[in-house]
């Protein structure tokens, strides 16, 4: 069962969150599309995003329209060398 982050919030009168981690393993956009509202929150100070190298231009621009942008980048080693995760 998923909800949108916007649902949870509004149908269980949830007080907006200050600070969110994001690890979901390739889903951060669909999730960052389901709570744009709670994203774009001024309660919001801080967003921690696990996502994968590939990903990260598009999760960059879809947070955008929220009014976060990058503040810091950790880049990891994957197994094989490269950079995966940031």
């Amino acid at each position: 069962m998923m909800f949108r982050l916007d649902d949870v919030v509004a149908t269980f009168d949830l007080p907006l969150p200050t600070h969110i981690k994001l690890d979901v393993d390739g889903g951060e956009l669909d999730v960052i599309a389901g709570a744009a509202r709670t994203l774009a929150a001024p309660s919001l100070r801080s967003l921690l995003i696990e996502v994968s190298s590939d990903l990260s231009t598009a999760v960059i621009h879809a947070l955008a329209p929220s009014g976060l942008h990058l503040e810091s980048k950790i880049e990891r080693q994957n197994k094989a060398g490269g950079f995966a995760l940031w």
